[in-house]
């Protein structure tokens, strides 16, 4: 006999929640270099006494990793020999964050968020709740899949409206 049970799935991904790419779509203003397979963002991590975790050139690679749950926290640059313009969906996201962080160009309020996307933890060296509203909005909106997602979630309606 064949037992059908119900699987109910709850998380944080909405699959109708438009996820802006971490890479441009080719446009004929994009350097030769990337419309090519080589990464445009560097993603460098830091866990326990200061030891590297990666390099990473993408979240999904940061996510996988087998010291992801080591990583306290993590800066991203433009990738070596790389010039940052911003496509639009990345532009949206660091107008987003730039509501509470004015001072820093749209180029490293993206890289800000991307690293952000990383991992969060309440016991992070800047931990989640130091962290700028606009910036916990940028990071849900830019990764929703994230593992951390919840976290940011709970954080964001904790402060409310």
């Amino acid at each position: 006999m064949t037992l059908a049970v119900p699987l109910i799935l709850a998380g944080c991904f909405t699959p109708s929640a438009e996820v802006p790419s971490v890479a441009p779509s080719p446009s004929s203003s994009q350097s030769p270099s990337a419309l090519t397979d080589q990464p445009r963002f560097i993603i460098e991590c830091v866990g326990p006494g200061g030891r590297a975790v990666g390099p990473f050139t993408s979240l999904e690679d940061a996510w996988a990793s087998p010291d992801y749950v080591r990583i306290d926290s993590c800066t991203a640059s433009a990738a070596a020999g790389e010039s940052l313009e911003l496509s639009p969906e990345e532009q949206v996201i660091a107008e987003i964050a730039a509501v509470d962080l004015a001072a820093e160009s749209l180029e490293e309020l993206y890289a800000t968020t991307l690293a952000t996307c990383v991992r969060v933890t309440p016991t992070s060296s800047v931990p989640l709740k130091s962290l700028p509203t606009s910036l916990l909005e940028a990071a849900n909106a830019l990764c929703p899949q994230a593992p951390h997602a919840g976290l940011i979630e709970a954080e964001l309606m904790q402060r409310g409206p």
